[in-house]
């Protein structure tokens, strides 16, 4: 629990996402930054918001969280865009919305990140989902568009799941998508 007294503590209690690393320690998302707890030591090593830091966390609110299978944490921020965490160096990538480049992220409000079985990484903000492309260091789109039967109901994401066939479920504040992540086509 959050001590204000004791540093040592997690940085808040208001939790909003919880992820298992590959050696055992729980990642939290929060309203004040990212906590790394270790059970094995009860230790608590906190990533905050640091100004004059470029390699710290870009917002301490963070709504979600997902690990790669390298170990690299991605978080998402509130209106900050995207974090990557590289925790053998503790420094972050900073991905964020430009509206002159249409393969950044379609808005910097993050609101969900998952890591498919293929180790995909889905992005889900406040104008729709983006799928990050490792090759070229930038994200592919899929916006809410009222022309296209095959987009999302909405752009709002709020959760991001995949099902045993591979089928990505995106759930948005108008109800439920379902992507076909080998396709992209939404299947409704």
């Amino acid at each position: 629990t959050h001590d204000p007294d004791n540093a040592n503590s997690l940085s808040s209690n208001r939790i909003f996402d919880l992820e298992l690393d590959s050696s055992g320690n729980i990642w939290m998302s929060t309203i004040k930054g990212v906590n790394k707890f270790n059970p094995d030591s009860q230790s608590v090593e906190r990533f905050l918001h640091e100004p004059n830091n470029p390699n710290s966390l870009s917002y301490n609110t963070s709504w979600s969280l997902d690990i790669d299978s390298t170990g690299r944490v991605w978080i998402a921020t509130s209106g900050k865009g995207l974090d990557v965490l590289d925790p053998q160096t503790g420094e972050f990538d900073h991905y964020n919305h430009d509206p002159e480049d249409p393969n950044t992220l379609n808005t910097s409000s993050v609101t969900d990140i998952f890591v498919d079985s293929k180790n995909q990484i889905w992005v889900g903000t406040g104008g729709g989902l983006n799928l990050y492309q490792p090759e070229s260091d930038n994200f592919k789109r899929f916006p809410f568009s009222s022309d296209n039967p095959h987009s999302l109901n909405n752009s709002t994401v709020a959760n991001i799941h995949e099902d045993s066939k591979g089928h990505l479920w995106v759930g948005t504040t108008k109800g439920a998508n379902v992507l076909d992540t080998e396709t992209h086509e939404v299947l409704k």
